[in-house]
């Protein structure tokens, strides 16, 4: 039998070495929804470490056949908690990691959400830091997504645009936190900018706001942008007299990087993806392949937060990209050119064209300096993805020609145009439409 570990690591990969002060102890009160009592608790365990120490907090799953346990890591720190006792409270009477103690004040079981809502209050260390390294590292602040529309769809109902834009800039945010390249300022603003008023239904104004946060927050550039569909549609095909349900989904984001300093727009994208039909079942059917585990509904809800997932991870990987491109780092073959970011950036399955050496030109106009890249030598593919660094193969191109130190730009996902030839009509027959059958 396998049994589940939770490992909440709260740590920042570019701390080498960190020198700690006293240790201060916050009282906190903390609240959290998930599918399960256990995992909400264990959510609010995160938030409680991370409203204290300000630092993003990772919750990632491991499976263990002979414990099972809940550790939560700072810098070193370590909680252990029986995690068949995580509904109970716990006390660390070792006065050490960043969890004290904590008891659970309120659980519920949301029937119309499904979902456990549980508040805890908890005594949490507060770690003083005094490594200066951080000081070096850009300052960078994600800002909540706009949207015009009120709600999107999703696979239970209409979702409202505020908890989308939530959930795609935190994504984006623990992503950029993960590559150890940015210092992301702290985001307790996070409560009251994306309450449901402050998602503001404009994308002209959101330059001006954005700086003034920027400003605010000390920050150097600031990610923003603008949500024009976030849909998962729940659909049904009427068959016969049958209704199959069925899904959907289209994303539609506009992301821009602004330079607090000068207010400037440095770097913009638009980002889509499509899945139809067959797309969105053969997902649903990884994960479900057992009807008697998992209900087609919950499957549905886990394959959404997939996806907003996946298209938050595709923004923050083009974003960290425009700060530090990605490089080759190695030539061990053609199976193995190995490119000197790993896993928060790159990803299995991806393609990226290899260029020759760039070089800077001067504009005529304005006297800017530009980087042009080289000629695309080579297309490679990912094949496996380490902390730090990617394993890439020749797909196409000439390996000779790679050399290290040379620029590797991702080949985003072709999107392909609806079909607008005309369609020939044909008059409907018996047995092929509506049209009752005619018996003689």
């Amino acid at each position: 039998m396998q049994y589940l570990r939770i490992l909440i690591l709260m740590s920042f990969s570019w701390f080498a070495l960190i020198a700690q002060a006293a240790v201060e102890v916050q009282t906190v009160e903390v609240s959290a929804m998930a599918a399960s009592e256990e995992k909400a608790i264990t959510k609010a365990l995160a938030r409680a470490v991370e409203q204290v120490n300000g630092v993003q907090v990772e919750v990632k799953t491991v499976l263990k056949e002979t414990e099972e346990r809940i550790y939560i890591d700072w810098l070193g720190n370590k909680t252990v908690l029986e995690s068949a006792d995580i509904n109970k409270g716990a006390v660390n009477t070792q006065a050490v990691g960043p969890v004290r103690s904590y008891k659970v004040i309120d659980s519920t079981y949301l029937k119309d959400e499904k979902l456990w809502k549980v508040t805890i209050s908890a005594k949490v260390s507060k770690f003083q830091q005094t490594d200066d390294g951080r000081e070096k590292l850009v300052k960078f602040v994600v800002s909540p997504f706009r949207a015009e529309r009120t709600t999107f769809a999703s696979v239970d109902g209409a979702y409202p645009a505020h908890k989308v834009s939530h959930q795609i800039s935190k994504f984006i945010s623990d992503h950029v936190v993960k590559s150890g390249r940015f210092r992301v300022l702290d985001r307790t603003f996070w409560q009251e900018m994306t309450k449901e008023n402050m998602v503001i239904r404009t994308f002209s104004t959101s330059t001006d706001e954005a700086v003034k946060l920027g400003q605010t927050l000390g920050a150097d550039y600031i990610l923003t942008g603008f949500i024009e569909d976030f849909d998962v549609k729940h659909l049904v095909d009427d068959a016969y007299g049958a209704q199959l349900p069925y899904y959907e989904a289209e994303f539609t984001v506009d992301a821009r990087i602004i330079e607090v300093a000068t207010s400037d727009t440095i770097w913009s994208e638009r980002f889509t993806k499509r899945y139809d039909r067959k797309q969105m079942q053969a997902m649903l059917k990884e994960l479900r392949p057992d009807p008697f585990t998992k209900s087609e509904a919950d499957a549905a809800l886990e394959l959404q937060e997939n996806l907003y997932a996946d298209m938050a991870l595709m923004i923050s990987q083009q974003v960290i990209q425009y700060f530090y491109p990605i490089k080759v780092l190695s030539l061990e073959g053609r199976d193995a050119i190995y490119l000197n970011q790993g896993d928060e950036v790159i990803s299995v399955g991806q393609q990226y064209d290899i260029f020759s050496h760039h070089k800077k030109v001067q504009d005529p106009d304005t006297g800017v300096e530009i980087s042009i890249d080289g000629k695309s030598v080579a297309t490679v593919e990912v094949t496996a993805v380490e902390d730090g660094y990617a394993i890439a193969k020749m797909v196409n191109g000439s390996f000779d020609k790679i050399t290290e130190g040379a620029v590797a730009r991702l080949l985003l996902p072709v999107v392909a145009e609806e079909n607008t030839e005309p369609v020939e009509v044909k008059p409907l027959t018996p047995g092929s439409s509506e049209q009752p059958l005619q018996w003689k």
